[in-house]
């Protein structure tokens, strides 16, 4: 199955999830500890590429998004380092995905965020 394909399926599915059953449960059932990783920035990239096509037609949050794509990695036992941070003036939340030296969600924005 393609990542394009997947991502349409785990998208509105984790959005949904992140709703109802909140961030922690969510990412307990999302993703996995893999043993091995491995960097592969190329492919890292085209995961993430067509994760945003997709949530490109929703209205996918950056978590929901960091959460697919670390997913679709880990599924590939690629390395994937999914931070959630806050900034309290105004208060606001952001996450963002990072495989090597690759940000491949939630482009790292102007405002700091303390990382939790």
């Amino acid at each position: 199955m393609s990542a394009t394909l997947r991502a349409a399926i785990l998208l509105p599915w984790t959005s949904a999830a992140l709703r109802a059953i909140g961030v922690r449960r969510t990412l307990a059932r999302q993703l996995t500890v893999t043993r091995s990783v491995r960097v592969d920035e190329p492919r890292a990239a085209a995961i993430a590429a067509a994760v945003h096509r997709i949530a490109r037609f929703s209205r996918a949050s950056c978590l929901a998004r960091g959460i697919v794509i670390a997913r679709l990695l880990s599924r590939e036992s690629l390395e994937a380092r999914l931070t959630i941070g806050v900034s309290l003036d105004p208060f606001e939340a952001h996450a963002w995905l990072e495989h090597g030296t690759l940000t491949v969600a939630g482009a790292n924005p102007a405002r700091e965020y303390v990382p939790l």
